[in-house]
């Protein structure tokens, strides 16, 4: 209690569990994950990454590095303040299953942050499991669903959202979100995520977009995709 250190931030890279792989697909897109130590040594994580780069491996490391980030001995939970999810792609938060799966009694997860597309087909894959997941192993965590303009202040550093799906609303007469926007119009812009120049969709465009602010005047911007 009462611990302060030097908020330090890393991208944390893992190698693909090729073990996994469907070695039919040359090609394999994976999201990465943004770790943040906080001033009063708990952990904010930014996505996940996906089950393929997750092997047994990949889990042991990630829980030495968070040890060795954190100064924490081997039997000393460790806390991580704020789990932040950008979107539903699953290589952003799929690894996380795996991980939490395994090594969930090492950490004491507070929060859980993340403004999602729930209601388009196709998008949801398994991560009303993964917050199942998250709901059993920590029965007292919190949710919260940041919207644009708000800054959130999390152990000292000032967590400002740029940018939700919401901006991506707009009003229809039935009030109701339509789904089938090529036939109908649909409630969000350019079209459910439409490219008008490419006239191709991109579901990154519901990426929650932050910017972190540290007290030393450090900035840093993360974009999801």
């Amino acid at each position: 209690a009462g611990v302060t250190v030097e908020p330090k931030m890393a991208m944390w890279g893992v190698n693909v569990n090729t073990a996994d792989i469907d070695k039919t697909n040359e090609w394999m897109n994976c999201g990465g994950m943004i770790v943040i130590r906080m001033s009063d040594n708990s952990l904010f994580l930014y996505d996940g990454g996906d089950n393929q780069q997750w092997g047994d491996e990949a889990c042991d490391g990630f829980l030495a590095f968070c040890r060795e980030l954190t100064g924490t001995s081997e039997g000393e939970k460790m806390v991580i303040n704020t789990w932040f999810l950008s979107h539903a792609h699953r290589d952003h938060y799929r690894g996380f299953y795996r991980f939490f799966n395994k090594y969930h009694e090492h950490f004491d997860l507070k929060n859980v942050m993340y403004t999602i597309d729930k209601e388009r087909s196709g998008t949801n894959f398994d991560i009303t499991g993964l917050l199942k997941l998250m709901r059993t192993n920590y029965p007292d965590v919190r949710y919260y669903k940041p919207h644009t303009g708000e800054t959130v202040n999390i152990a000292g550093v000032e967590v400002d959202i740029l940018y939700t799906l919401e901006d991506r609303f707009i009003p229809n007469s039935s009030k109701k979100l339509i789904i089938d926007t090529d036939n109908q119009g649909g409630t969000y812009r350019d079209g459910m995520y439409k490219n008008e120049s490419t006239k191709t969709y991109d579901f990154n465009d519901t990426s929650t977009v932050v910017r972190v602010r540290f007290e030393n005047g450090v900035s840093s911007i993360l974009y999801g995709d």
